[in-house]
């Protein structure tokens, strides 16, 4: 059953613009569930575009980050990359209850609405799929200052294939620590 907090992290994503912005910080979820922030960059030299996410427990610690090229794409695609491929990593480690958060607005507006599962977008549809066949998945939208890690994971490492990172890299220590103290 999904709490009351989690249903007003819905009801914020579904509503939020720009215009109507406060101070956020990272939110934990409720007990049970699990945080993804992800988010795309790109190289400016090569034109590549890298996804990186991490998930963190719902009392901000670290359970897990992951990165990986998709080669040359559009900003949205990326940020839908991340997200897709998030969306994998949490089946494959029996994640049940998924709150993912992103700073792409485009994307969380695009996977919240009533028609996603007839989005001209293929990737839409798939991410549609696999929540529905998978864990509990909510969607909700960050501003960019507050996502923050998954952005330095997501810069991290230039390798092509997907990373696994089963603990922080020091670099991103003090952005972590930073999201675990603003969760309180």
């Amino acid at each position: 059953m999904i709490g009351f907090s989690m249903v007003l992290i819905l009801l914020q994503s579904l509503f939020f613009t720009r215009a109507s912005l406060g101070r956020v910080h990272w939110q934990r979820p409720d007990e049970g569930w699990v945080c993804r922030n992800t988010d795309g960059a790109v190289f400016s030299s090569t034109g590549i575009r890298f996804v990186g996410g991490v998930f963190h427990a719902n009392d901000g610690n670290w359970i897990l980050g992951f990165n990986k090229s998709i080669g040359v794409t559009q900003p949205l695609q990326s940020e839908l990359w991340a997200i897709f491929t998030g969306l994998h990593i949490a089946r494959d480690n029996g994640f049940d209850r998924l709150l993912i958060q992103s700073d792409n607005l485009e994307a969380i507006k695009r996977l919240n609405a009533s028609t996603v599962e007839s989005d001209v977008n293929d990737i839409v549809r798939a991410i549609d799929r696999l929540k529905n066949a998978g864990c509990a998945t909510m969607f909700q939208w960050i501003p960019y200052k507050e996502n923050k890690l998954a952005d330095a994971i997501a810069k991290l490492d230039t390798s092509y294939d997907l990373s696994l990172l089963v603990d922080p890299h020091t670099l991103l220590l003090p952005l972590l620590i930073s999201d675990s103290s603003s969760s309180m």
